[in-house]
Protein backbone atom coordinates (compact mmCIF):
# COMPACT_ATOMS: atom_id res chain seq x y z
CA UNK A 1 0.00 0.00 0.00
CA UNK A 2 1.02 3.49 -0.74
CA UNK A 3 1.14 6.53 1.53
CA UNK A 4 1.46 4.71 4.61
CA UNK A 5 1.06 7.15 7.62
CA UNK A 6 4.06 7.70 10.05
CA UNK A 7 3.03 8.45 13.54
CA UNK A 8 5.03 10.80 16.28
CA UNK A 9 5.27 9.41 19.78
CA UNK A 10 3.12 10.88 21.87
CA UNK A 11 4.99 12.84 24.16
CA UNK A 12 3.83 13.50 28.12
CA UNK A 13 2.48 17.10 29.14
CA UNK A 14 4.53 18.22 32.21
CA UNK A 15 4.64 20.81 34.23
CA UNK A 16 3.56 22.11 37.67
CA UNK A 17 -0.11 21.09 37.98
CA UNK A 18 -2.67 23.98 39.39
CA UNK A 19 -5.81 23.10 40.28
CA UNK A 20 -8.44 25.28 39.46
CA UNK A 21 -11.97 23.59 41.12
CA UNK A 22 -15.37 24.83 39.92
CA UNK A 23 -18.98 25.35 41.16
CA UNK A 24 -21.69 23.44 41.02
CA UNK A 25 -23.24 23.92 37.67
CA UNK A 26 -22.46 22.61 34.42
CA UNK A 27 -20.70 25.75 32.49
CA UNK A 28 -17.42 26.66 33.95
CA UNK A 29 -16.08 28.99 31.61
CA UNK A 30 -18.06 31.02 29.12
CA UNK A 31 -17.91 34.31 26.39
CA UNK A 32 -18.45 35.03 22.83
CA UNK A 33 -18.44 33.24 19.33
CA UNK A 34 -18.88 34.25 16.39
CA UNK A 35 -20.64 31.54 14.42
CA UNK A 36 -19.09 28.15 13.21
CA UNK A 37 -17.24 29.25 10.41
CA UNK A 38 -15.62 31.47 12.64
CA UNK A 39 -11.61 29.65 13.10
CA UNK A 40 -11.82 27.68 9.62
CA UNK A 41 -8.17 27.26 8.11
CA UNK A 42 -6.17 30.09 7.31
CA UNK A 43 -8.44 32.86 9.83
CA UNK A 44 -6.13 32.70 12.85
CA UNK A 45 -2.75 34.12 13.74
CA UNK A 46 -0.48 30.76 14.31
CA UNK A 47 0.98 29.77 17.33
CA UNK A 48 4.20 27.92 16.13
CA UNK A 49 7.54 28.73 18.13
CA UNK A 50 5.37 29.65 20.93
CA UNK A 51 6.74 28.19 24.11
CA UNK A 52 4.01 26.51 26.33
CA UNK A 53 3.05 26.96 30.19
CA UNK A 54 2.25 23.96 32.28
CA UNK A 55 -0.88 22.77 31.65
CA UNK A 56 -3.90 23.80 34.05
CA UNK A 57 -5.94 21.31 36.05
CA UNK A 58 -9.46 21.22 35.79
CA UNK A 59 -11.96 19.62 37.79
CA UNK A 60 -15.60 19.36 38.70
CA UNK A 61 -17.63 16.37 39.44
CA UNK A 62 -20.65 15.79 37.38
CA UNK A 63 -23.81 14.91 38.36
CA UNK A 64 -24.65 12.49 35.20
CA UNK A 65 -22.09 10.27 33.59
CA UNK A 66 -21.94 10.18 30.19
CA UNK A 67 -23.18 6.97 27.97
CA UNK A 68 -20.16 4.54 27.31
CA UNK A 69 -19.74 2.84 23.89
CA UNK A 70 -19.56 -0.46 24.72
CA UNK A 71 -22.02 -2.50 22.96
CA UNK A 72 -20.92 -4.04 19.90
CA UNK A 73 -22.48 -3.72 16.61
CA UNK A 74 -23.93 -7.34 15.31
CA UNK A 75 -22.89 -8.03 12.10
CA UNK A 76 -25.91 -9.98 10.79
CA UNK A 77 -28.87 -7.91 12.88
CA UNK A 78 -26.74 -4.38 11.91
CA UNK A 79 -26.83 -5.57 8.06
CA UNK A 80 -30.34 -6.79 7.85
CA UNK A 81 -31.60 -3.56 9.42
CA UNK A 82 -33.55 -0.85 7.57
CA UNK A 83 -31.65 1.89 5.74
CA UNK A 84 -30.95 4.86 7.32
CA UNK A 85 -31.40 7.83 4.82
CA UNK A 86 -29.87 11.14 5.41
CA UNK A 87 -30.00 14.26 3.87
CA UNK A 88 -28.55 16.81 5.96
CA UNK A 89 -24.72 15.69 6.10
CA UNK A 90 -22.17 17.31 8.25
CA UNK A 91 -20.34 20.37 7.27
CA UNK A 92 -19.68 23.96 8.55
CA UNK A 93 -23.03 24.85 9.89
CA UNK A 94 -23.90 21.67 11.93
CA UNK A 95 -20.92 20.81 13.36
CA UNK A 96 -18.50 22.62 16.09
CA UNK A 97 -19.76 25.41 18.01
CA UNK A 98 -23.53 25.90 17.66
CA UNK A 99 -23.79 29.73 15.97
CA UNK A 100 -24.60 32.15 19.09
CA UNK A 101 -23.10 30.28 21.40
CA UNK A 102 -21.35 32.12 24.16
CA UNK A 103 -17.90 31.61 24.75
CA UNK A 104 -14.84 32.89 27.10
CA UNK A 105 -11.24 33.10 25.79
CA UNK A 106 -8.68 30.87 27.88
CA UNK A 107 -4.64 30.80 27.07
CA UNK A 108 -2.69 27.61 27.41
CA UNK A 109 -3.16 23.89 27.56
CA UNK A 110 -5.27 22.43 30.54
CA UNK A 111 -5.17 19.16 32.11
CA UNK A 112 -8.19 17.27 33.39
CA UNK A 113 -7.61 15.27 36.36
CA UNK A 114 -11.09 14.65 37.96
CA UNK A 115 -13.89 12.54 37.06
CA UNK A 116 -17.35 13.91 36.20
CA UNK A 117 -15.21 17.12 35.25
CA UNK A 118 -17.25 18.98 32.18
CA UNK A 119 -15.82 21.86 30.41
CA UNK A 120 -18.38 23.69 28.52
CA UNK A 121 -18.05 26.80 26.55
CA UNK A 122 -14.01 27.96 26.51
CA UNK A 123 -12.38 29.51 23.27
CA UNK A 124 -9.22 27.86 24.30
CA UNK A 125 -5.75 28.50 22.62
CA UNK A 126 -4.10 25.38 23.98
CA UNK A 127 -4.35 21.73 24.38
CA UNK A 128 -6.11 19.57 26.79
CA UNK A 129 -4.62 16.30 28.32
CA UNK A 130 -7.23 14.01 30.36
CA UNK A 131 -5.93 12.27 33.11
CA UNK A 132 -9.60 11.02 34.28
CA UNK A 133 -12.94 9.11 33.20
CA UNK A 134 -16.46 10.87 32.42
CA UNK A 135 -15.32 13.68 31.34
CA UNK A 136 -16.92 16.21 28.94
CA UNK A 137 -15.72 18.45 26.62
CA UNK A 138 -18.84 20.74 24.52
CA UNK A 139 -19.73 23.41 22.89
CA UNK A 140 -16.10 24.86 22.94
CA UNK A 141 -13.67 25.46 20.28
CA UNK A 142 -9.59 24.56 20.67
CA UNK A 143 -6.37 25.61 18.71
CA UNK A 144 -3.90 24.02 19.20
CA UNK A 145 -1.33 21.31 18.44
CA UNK A 146 0.36 18.81 20.65
CA UNK A 147 2.11 15.16 19.88
CA UNK A 148 -0.39 13.29 22.03
CA UNK A 149 -3.38 15.00 20.34
CA UNK A 150 -5.21 18.49 20.70
CA UNK A 151 -7.12 16.39 22.97
CA UNK A 152 -5.79 13.91 24.60
CA UNK A 153 -3.94 11.59 25.29
CA UNK A 154 -6.07 8.01 25.42
CA UNK A 155 -3.46 5.65 24.91
CA UNK A 156 -1.70 3.63 27.45
CA UNK A 157 -4.26 4.78 29.99
CA UNK A 158 -7.57 3.28 31.44
CA UNK A 159 -9.53 6.38 30.91
CA UNK A 160 -13.42 5.55 30.01
CA UNK A 161 -16.35 7.56 29.14
CA UNK A 162 -15.13 10.84 27.25
CA UNK A 163 -17.68 12.85 25.28
CA UNK A 164 -16.62 15.45 22.92
CA UNK A 165 -19.56 17.21 21.40
CA UNK A 166 -20.22 20.30 19.27
CA UNK A 167 -16.52 21.21 19.73
CA UNK A 168 -13.95 22.80 17.14
CA UNK A 169 -10.95 21.80 16.91
CA UNK A 170 -8.24 23.78 14.58
CA UNK A 171 -5.17 22.46 14.73
CA UNK A 172 -3.65 25.85 13.36
CA UNK A 173 -1.42 24.19 10.09
CA UNK A 174 1.35 23.81 12.74
CA UNK A 175 1.94 19.94 12.43
CA UNK A 176 1.02 17.80 9.50
CA UNK A 177 1.88 14.81 11.81
CA UNK A 178 -0.17 14.90 15.12
CA UNK A 179 -3.79 14.50 15.41
CA UNK A 180 -6.45 16.22 16.64
CA UNK A 181 -8.43 13.99 18.32
CA UNK A 182 -6.41 10.54 19.27
CA UNK A 183 -7.00 7.44 21.99
CA UNK A 184 -9.88 5.14 22.67
CA UNK A 185 -13.34 5.36 24.73
CA UNK A 186 -14.32 8.59 24.02
CA UNK A 187 -17.60 9.40 21.54
CA UNK A 188 -17.07 12.61 19.19
CA UNK A 189 -20.52 14.19 18.37
CA UNK A 190 -20.70 17.17 15.75
CA UNK A 191 -16.90 17.92 16.01
CA UNK A 192 -15.76 20.09 13.41
CA UNK A 193 -12.08 19.07 12.92
CA UNK A 194 -9.49 20.65 10.50
CA UNK A 195 -6.04 21.83 10.51
CA UNK A 196 -4.17 18.75 11.68
CA UNK A 197 -1.82 16.00 10.34
CA UNK A 198 -4.62 13.69 10.96
CA UNK A 199 -8.17 14.39 12.73
CA UNK A 200 -8.99 11.41 14.44
CA UNK A 201 -6.55 8.41 15.80
CA UNK A 202 -8.80 6.04 17.11
CA UNK A 203 -8.12 2.67 19.21
CA UNK A 204 -11.34 0.66 21.13
CA UNK A 205 -14.68 1.50 22.31
CA UNK A 206 -15.02 4.41 19.90
CA UNK A 207 -17.78 6.42 18.61
CA UNK A 208 -17.67 8.99 15.85
CA UNK A 209 -20.90 10.39 14.10
CA UNK A 210 -22.13 13.19 12.66
CA UNK A 211 -19.03 14.98 12.25
CA UNK A 212 -16.87 16.83 9.96
CA UNK A 213 -12.94 16.16 9.44
CA UNK A 214 -11.38 18.09 6.63
CA UNK A 215 -8.55 20.47 5.31
CA UNK A 216 -5.62 18.13 6.57
CA UNK A 217 -2.37 19.85 6.92
CA UNK A 218 0.30 18.55 4.63
CA UNK A 219 4.21 19.34 3.68
CA UNK A 220 7.10 17.46 2.69
CA UNK A 221 6.90 13.58 2.93
CA UNK A 222 3.93 13.58 5.55
CA UNK A 223 1.33 10.93 5.04
CA UNK A 224 -2.16 11.76 6.05
CA UNK A 225 -5.86 10.86 6.75
CA UNK A 226 -9.22 12.11 8.32
CA UNK A 227 -9.81 9.39 10.46
CA UNK A 228 -7.40 6.20 11.06
CA UNK A 229 -7.66 3.16 13.30
CA UNK A 230 -4.53 1.49 14.38
CA UNK A 231 -5.34 -1.58 16.29
CA UNK A 232 -8.89 -1.66 18.42
CA UNK A 233 -12.41 -3.02 18.61
CA UNK A 234 -15.82 -1.57 19.17
CA UNK A 235 -15.67 1.12 16.87
CA UNK A 236 -18.59 2.84 15.42
CA UNK A 237 -18.25 5.92 12.63
CA UNK A 238 -21.41 7.08 11.57
CA UNK A 239 -22.70 10.00 9.33
CA UNK A 240 -19.57 11.83 8.74
CA UNK A 241 -18.05 13.77 6.05
CA UNK A 242 -14.42 11.98 6.08
CA UNK A 243 -12.30 14.21 4.09
CA UNK A 244 -8.30 14.04 3.27
CA UNK A 245 -7.68 17.32 2.05
CA UNK A 246 -3.99 17.22 0.76
CA UNK A 247 -3.77 15.36 -2.55
CA UNK A 248 -0.72 12.96 -2.98
CA UNK A 249 0.41 13.48 0.65
CA UNK A 250 -3.27 11.73 1.66
CA UNK A 251 -3.39 7.89 2.47
CA UNK A 252 -7.25 8.10 3.07
CA UNK A 253 -9.86 9.67 3.96
CA UNK A 254 -10.57 6.70 6.64
CA UNK A 255 -7.58 3.68 7.56
CA UNK A 256 -8.03 0.44 9.30
CA UNK A 257 -4.28 -0.20 9.39
CA UNK A 258 -4.00 -3.67 10.96
CA UNK A 259 -0.14 -3.41 11.32
CA UNK A 260 -0.54 -1.45 13.94
CA UNK A 261 -2.93 -4.08 16.27
CA UNK A 262 -5.88 -6.68 15.44
CA UNK A 263 -9.22 -4.79 14.74
CA UNK A 264 -12.33 -6.31 15.27
CA UNK A 265 -16.15 -5.12 15.39
CA UNK A 266 -16.49 -1.69 13.33
CA UNK A 267 -19.01 -0.44 11.66
CA UNK A 268 -18.88 2.11 9.35
CA UNK A 269 -22.37 3.44 8.00
CA UNK A 270 -23.49 6.12 5.98
CA UNK A 271 -20.39 8.34 5.57
CA UNK A 272 -18.99 10.96 2.80
CA UNK A 273 -15.27 9.83 1.82
CA UNK A 274 -13.09 11.69 0.15
CA UNK A 275 -9.27 12.04 -0.84
CA UNK A 276 -6.51 9.75 -0.48
CA UNK A 277 -4.28 7.26 -2.81
CA UNK A 278 -7.81 5.14 -1.66
CA UNK A 279 -10.54 6.65 0.20
CA UNK A 280 -10.61 3.63 1.95
CA UNK A 281 -8.04 1.19 3.46
CA UNK A 282 -10.56 -1.50 4.66
CA UNK A 283 -7.78 -3.49 7.16
CA UNK A 284 -5.97 -6.15 5.04
CA UNK A 285 -2.18 -6.47 5.65
CA UNK A 286 0.60 -8.50 4.01
CA UNK A 287 3.53 -8.64 6.23
CA UNK A 288 6.12 -11.83 4.69
CA UNK A 289 3.57 -13.11 3.27
CA UNK A 290 0.93 -13.57 5.99
CA UNK A 291 -2.53 -11.90 5.49
CA UNK A 292 -3.72 -10.06 8.91
CA UNK A 293 -7.38 -8.93 8.17
CA UNK A 294 -9.64 -7.12 10.24
CA UNK A 295 -12.72 -9.06 11.15
CA UNK A 296 -16.31 -8.37 12.06
CA UNK A 297 -16.05 -5.06 9.99
CA UNK A 298 -19.32 -3.61 8.17
CA UNK A 299 -19.38 -0.41 5.29
CA UNK A 300 -22.83 -0.03 4.90
CA UNK A 301 -24.77 2.47 2.59
CA UNK A 302 -21.42 4.95 2.73
CA UNK A 303 -21.73 7.80 -0.19
CA UNK A 304 -18.12 7.86 -2.35
CA UNK A 305 -17.56 11.37 -3.24
CA UNK A 306 -15.61 12.32 -6.56
CA UNK A 307 -14.81 16.18 -5.79
CA UNK A 308 -11.27 15.57 -5.68
CA UNK A 309 -10.34 12.40 -7.90
CA UNK A 310 -12.46 10.56 -10.83
CA UNK A 311 -12.30 7.20 -8.13
CA UNK A 312 -12.62 8.91 -5.05
CA UNK A 313 -8.62 8.47 -4.15
CA UNK A 314 -6.53 8.49 -7.17
CA UNK A 315 -6.10 4.87 -7.38
CA UNK A 316 -9.53 4.20 -6.68
CA UNK A 317 -12.71 4.22 -3.92
CA UNK A 318 -10.95 0.94 -1.89
CA UNK A 319 -7.90 -1.32 -0.71
CA UNK A 320 -7.15 -3.57 1.85
CA UNK A 321 -10.57 -5.49 1.94
CA UNK A 322 -11.29 -9.21 2.66
CA UNK A 323 -14.76 -9.92 2.64
CA UNK A 324 -14.09 -13.56 3.40
CA UNK A 325 -12.94 -12.53 6.39
CA UNK A 326 -15.01 -13.53 9.74
CA UNK A 327 -18.16 -11.75 9.66
CA UNK A 328 -17.03 -8.62 7.29
CA UNK A 329 -19.62 -6.68 5.06
CA UNK A 330 -19.90 -4.45 2.42
CA UNK A 331 -23.32 -3.65 1.31
CA UNK A 332 -24.79 -0.81 -0.17
CA UNK A 333 -21.70 1.38 -0.67
CA UNK A 334 -22.23 4.04 -3.66
CA UNK A 335 -21.19 6.46 -5.94
CA UNK A 336 -22.46 9.68 -4.24
CA UNK A 337 -25.31 10.82 -4.85
CA UNK A 338 -26.60 8.14 -7.05
CA UNK A 339 -27.41 5.49 -4.20
CA UNK A 340 -28.03 2.87 -7.04
CA UNK A 341 -24.46 3.14 -8.65
CA UNK A 342 -22.56 0.99 -6.22
CA UNK A 343 -19.18 1.00 -5.67
CA UNK A 344 -17.38 -2.43 -5.78
CA UNK A 345 -14.90 -3.50 -3.31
Amino acid sequence: MRRRPRWAVPALVTGVIVTLVAGTGGMILSARHTGPADGLPGTNPSLTGQARAAPTAVGMASTKPNASPTARPSPTSRGSQPPRTYTNWPGPSNTGVPSGTTLRKVNGDLKITKSGTVINGIDLRGCISLAASNVTIKRSRLRGSCAEGTIGPFYGANYTNILIEDVEIDGMNQSTSYSLVGGRSFTCRRCNLHGGGTGIRAGSNVVVEDSYLHDNHVGGESHNTAMSIHGGSNITIRHNHLQCDGGWNCSSALSLYTADGAIDHVLVEENLFSGGGYCVYGGVYNRDGKIIAATHVQFLRNGFLTNQWPKCGDLGPVAGWEAPAEGNVWSGNYWYPNRSNLVEA
